[in-house]
């Protein structure tokens, strides 16, 4: 089971968290979105399924931050489709941590095989 927190190190990058909720629930149709009314450090989650598979993304109040938890292949999935369908900054400045040894940065170039082969944590 994976848990990785995304963070970007561009303090004027921050992800569209409506389009997050809606880029999943078209990728995911299944998926669904709990909003955390009065939570200091969460706007809410969103549960995603695949299968028997699960993975829970966490929208955070921070600037760039998300956390993603769940089945391996589907964080995967949900790591590369949030590089894909998201304005990520090219320069690699947004790192998932905690997903491998070392932090790994996300791209518009990133692929969920890529996360797959990457040394584990």
């Amino acid at each position: 089971m994976a848990d990785v927190m995304l963070a970007c190190s561009d303090d004027d990058w921050d992800f569209d968290r409506p389009r997050v909720i809606d880029d999943m629930q078209r990728l995911w149709p299944s998926s669904t979105y709990s909003a955390e009314e009065g939570a200091v450090d969460t706007l809410g989650q969103l549960v995603v399924r695949d299968g028997d598979e699960t993975a829970l993304v966490e929208l955070l109040t921070i600037p760039g931050g998300l956390g993603v938890e769940g089945d391996d292949r589907l964080v995967a999935e949900v790591l590369a489709a949030l590089a894909r369908t998201q304005p990520v900054p090219a320069d690699g400045s947004l790192l998932a941590l905690g997903w491998a040894k070392r932090a790994v940065p996300l791209t518009p170039a990133t692929k969920a095989a890529g996360l797959m082969d990457a040394e584990p944590a």
